[in-house]
């Protein structure tokens, strides 16, 4: 059986957060001692309906 790997493992640190960026919601990682690590730049979007 061939192992698979996380597609995560090979994106650039840029890749990931440019995608995290584009996510419709504010997004926050805190780490075990209440650092945040990361937060997204969630902007306020209009609704396309």
């Amino acid at each position: 059986m061939r192992r698979q790997e996380n597609m995560m493992q090979h994106l650039a640190r840029t890749q990931l957060y440019a995608a995290l960026d584009t996510l419709p919601m504010e997004l926050t990682f805190v780490d075990a001692k209440d650092c945040v690590r990361f937060w997204n730049k969630h902007e306020a979007r209009e609704s396309g309906s």
